[in-house]
């Protein structure tokens, strides 16, 4: 499980488009994968529980990946640091679960003028 195109830093009251992605390597028959952030978020296919952002893939073949694109929004008044993580579990057709987690720490710098 990688998180890419995640900034060091962010101005607050900026968006920026972020990607999780998921490479099956145990030959995993189903995998799920969820994106947790304070931040506002929007991603295309992902259902939404309360701050969590979450996608299913019913069959992944060994060595396949697929990536999710997060597009994300930091408040204006946003200050400090925020952790993003993501987790990704996936079954074998032999039942055997799989977890992997990755989390990035993005710096929230005041907006322009503030």
């Amino acid at each position: 499980l990688k998180l890419t195109n995640f900034p060091a830093k962010i101005r607050a009251g900026r968006a920026f488009t972020a990607q999780a992605s998921l490479q099956n390597r145990v030959g995993a028959a189903s995998a799920s994968s969820s994106d947790a952030t304070s931040l506002a978020a929007r991603a295309k296919g992902a259902e939404r529980s309360g701050r969590t952002l979450c996608w299913s893939k019913s069959a992944m073949a060994t060595g396949k990946s697929v990536s999710y694109r997060v597009k994300l929004k930091t408040s204006r008044k946003a200050r400090g640091r925020v952790l993003i993580t993501a987790t990704a579990t996936a079954a074998s057709a032999s039942g055997t679960k799989v977890k992997a987690a990755s989390k990035k720490r993005i710096k929230l710098l005041p907006a322009r003028g503030s």
